[in-house]
C-alpha cells in the first residue's frame, strides 16, 4: 500500500531513484521525489540521459549527503557515496539533518525554476 511505502522510505537508509531526462524534456518531476524529500534520509538518484538541473537542485537543496549520477560520471562519487552510506548504518546512524520545511509541489516551483 501507498502507506507501508511511505513507511519504508522513511526507515530506509538509503532512496534509490531512477530516472531518465532528454534535453528536449526538462523539469518533469514526479510526487515519488517529494516523498523522498520528506523521508529526509539520501537518495541516490540515478538518472538516465541528459543533465537534468532541476532534480539536481531539488535535491541538493533539501537532501544533504545525497548523490546524482548520471551513466558517463565517474563511478568513484558512487563508491564514496555507499561507503559513507555503509559506515553510517553500521555506527546506527540513520538520523538526517531535518528540513527547515517540509518541500511541496507547490512551495517549490517558483524557486526550483526561477519564477516560471
Amino acid at each position: 500500500s501507498h502507506a507501508e511505502a511511505l513507511s519504508l522510505q522513511h526507515s530506509a537508509q538509503v532512496n534509490l531513484l531512477l530516472s531518465w531526462n532528454s534535453p528536449n524534456l526538462g523539469g518533469i518531476l514526479t510526487s515519488k521525489v517529494f516523498e523522498y524529500l520528506q523521508a529526509q534520509r539520501p537518495i541516490l538518484a540515478i538518472i538516465n540521459g541528459s543533465l537534468d538541473p532541476e532534480l539536481e537542485t531539488l535535491i541538493s537543496s533539501y537532501s544533504p549527503g545525497s548523490l546524482v549520477l548520471y551513466p558517463d560520471q565517474d563511478l568513484n562519487a558512487l563508491k564514496r557515496f555507499l561507503q559513507i552510506t555503509y559506515l553510517n548504518w553500521q555506527q546506527g546512524k540513520t538520523s538526517y539533518l531535518s528540513l527547515p520545511a517540509t518541500p511541496s509541489w507547490e512551495n517549490e516551483m517558483e524557486r526550483v525554476f526561477g519564477g516560471v
